[in-house]
């Protein structure tokens, strides 16, 4: 089967769907698919650039880096328009059976491909997957470029949804699609789900993620400082975004600045070396990429229940926090301080579940089922 997925990555998105869709791609490709990537690229380079340079050695029908210029508003806007028409020229001359579209941007080009080919063509398939992306700001290049959802059903054959809440979500919004859709979870490599080697503990608690108003960092902060009271803790921050700024002046208004220490740097699997309880108070989100990786790595966490969280833990006895409910929060990081071996005994139930339900080989068969189903009727 020659697959050919597109993707937009853009500021703020991290390099989750980069991610996701390289480890996806070079999957396929090991299992046998002829298999390739176009990137649209105006985010975090640094980020998505190794990924990408990573899949292509395992890509027979090759990498596509295209990189927008981050000069101006103006001249993004420009070069995003021309990247689009440069992505859909390239996959034309591919020809895959299966245009796999990520994202909104991702979607829009793997339409565009399959009505180029012609609805009639019968060896040319569209498939979409939205990827629920709450936490992260639409980029202003993107805005021209955006459309109702509905105008990707005309030329899209199926939708993979990443969760069961954002399928919902999604239906509440812009009702039911007349294609099949699936929801087929992230899944993770072998590799993330090695046992955890403390080497650092720094400090009780751990908040690797964006810096936005929707990531409820805000409300760990004035837990932080109520705990101040009381217990001699302190907490580590991995990230940045655009709220960082407030949220630094946030801790030294509390007078923290000896118990939170920020390091934008740090990757999360090192973050995770660092121990401590990863707490993710987040307002909305589906199922963040960070809490699928620290469940693989057995670390302890305190979950808001938002999104698609329940589907992580299933029917574990974890207990949820509900978002900006800083009494929760607190009891639950108490919780913690007073008992860390009940959250490390949910920490290694929740891993065995994710060990079997959220695996990159689980995604990979589960994506390639579906694609038979669309192929043969």
């Amino acid at each position: 089967m020659r697959i050919l997925h597109f993707l937009h990555s853009h500021a703020g998105q991290g390099g989750d769907i980069v991610a996701h869709v390289t480890a996806l791609a070079s999957a396929q490709a090991k299992a046998g698919h002829e298999v390739g990537l176009i990137c649209i690229d105006s985010g975090n380079r640094s980020l998505s650039t190794p990924l990408l340079e990573k899949a292509e050695k395992n890509c027979a029908l090759g990498v596509t880096h295209l990189l927008t210029n981050l000069t101006n508003i103006a001249t993004r806007l420009t070069s995003t328009l021309q990247a689009n028409i440069e992505a859909v020229h390239i996959a034309r001359k591919l020809r895959p059976q299966i245009a796999h579209g990520h994202g909104a941007q991702g979607g829009r080009l793997a339409c565009q491909h399959h009505k180029n080919r012609g609805q009639l063509n019968a060896d040319s398939w569209s498939v979409y997957s939205p990827h629920n992306a709450p936490m992260t700001p639409a980029s202003p290049a993107n805005w021209p470029l955006l459309f109702p959802e509905k105008q990707n059903w005309k030329h899209t054959n199926g939708i993979i949804f990443e969760s069961e809440h954002y399928r919902q979500a999604y239906t509440r919004q812009n009702g039911t699609p007349p294609c099949p859709t699936h929801v087929i979870h992230e899944g993770l490599c072998k590799t993330a789900f090695a046992p955890r080697q403390i080497i650092d503990m720094a400090s009780d608690f751990l908040y690797v993620g964006p810096f936005i108003e929707q990531s409820g960092i805000e409300t760990l902060v004035q837990v932080l400082a109520r705990l101040k009271k009381d217990y001699s803790t302190g907490a580590l921050f991995v990230g940045s975004g655009p709220t960082e700024k407030q949220v630094r002046a946030q801790v030294d208004r509390y007078g923290l600045s000896h118990n939170v220490f920020f390091n934008a740097s740090l990757k999360p699997q090192t973050a995770f070396l660092k121990g401590g309880c990863l707490v993710l108070p987040a307002k909305q989100n589906s199922i963040p990429m960070i809490a699928l990786q620290a469940a693989a790595a057995g670390v302890p966490m305190i979950l808001a229940n938002t999104g698609s969280i329940q589907e992580l833990v299933g029917d574990l006895n974890m207990p949820l926090v509900a978002p900006d409910e800083p009494e929760e929060l607190l009891k639950q990081m108490i919780g913690y301080l007073q008992q860390p071996q009940v959250f490390l005994g949910r920490a290694a139930a929740l891993k065995k579940r994710v060990s079997k339900h959220f695996t990159l080989t689980q995604m990979t068969t589960e994506t390639e089922l579906f694609y038979n189903h669309l192929t043969n009727g």
